[in-house]
């Protein structure tokens, strides 16, 4: 008891002097602001999430689900995937198949050509290589629509594109024009429009555009 009246009674001198009388005005202000700047500054995950743009958490995406149209001259094909860490697997005409090597295999592990049908494989477009046909090229428009969705329309050169799409670029004469690419986004991608009528021109094809359309639902 006595100690604590003692202490009391210190820092009543203590207070009673002018000096340290301001140095304990300044410890309190110093400590009252640290308080108030520690619990209003962000997280710094949020911050890195907030800094991250569209296309880059675009390229990151490792797992949902999507539907896949084909629009192939007067043709059109219709199929839903769904992609995880550990599944990659794709619905036709109510056949599954699981994709693994860039091979379809069915039920009966036996493999579906899905090149040859339909000209392209869903894999070359999964988002981290759409990204980087879309850095192969330049922003050509944008346009806000009064839903809130942003549309972004791409342009990259036919060759420039086939550098990154097919290895055996050097077998291929010279195209002209360019494959589009559009992406629709709020606060995240959730389609993507590609035009490869110039490209697939060397197999007699006119149009060919992909369109893929994302969300995050479990695969049903």
């Amino acid at each position: 008891m006595n100690n604590a009246k003692d202490l009391f009674n210190k820092l009543k001198e203590i207070w009673k002097n002018k000096r340290y009388h301001a140095l304990i005005i300044l410890l309190i202000y110093f400590i009252f602001f640290t308080v108030v700047l520690t619990s209003i500054r962000p997280n710094s995950n949020n911050n890195t999430n907030i800094l991250k743009t569209n296309l880059e958490k675009y390229e990151i995406m490792d797992k949902y689900k999507y539907e896949v149209n084909i629009t192939v001259d007067n043709d059109n094909y219709y199929m839903i995937g769904y992609k995880d860490k550990l599944e990659n697997k794709i619905s036709i005409d109510d056949d599954i198949y699981d994709i693994k090597d860039n091979l379809y295999y069915d039920d009966s592990n036996n493999v579906f050509d899905f090149k040859s049908t339909y000209n392209i494989n869903i894999t070359d477009f999964e988002p981290d290589k759409i990204i980087k046909y879309i850095n192969a090229g330049n922003l050509d428009s944008e346009t806000n629509y009064k839903s809130g969705i942003l549309k972004k329309s791409y342009l990259i050169k036919t060759m420039d594109f086939l550098s990154i799409y097919d290895s055996n670029i050097e077998e291929i004469n010279p195209i002209d024009g360019d494959i589009i690419i559009e992406t629709y986004e709020e606060d995240y991608i959730n389609k993507v429009v590609i035009d490869l009528s110039s490209y697939m021109k060397i197999k007699n094809i006119n149009k060919y555009v992909l369109e893929i359309n994302y969300n995050f639902s479990e695969w049903e």
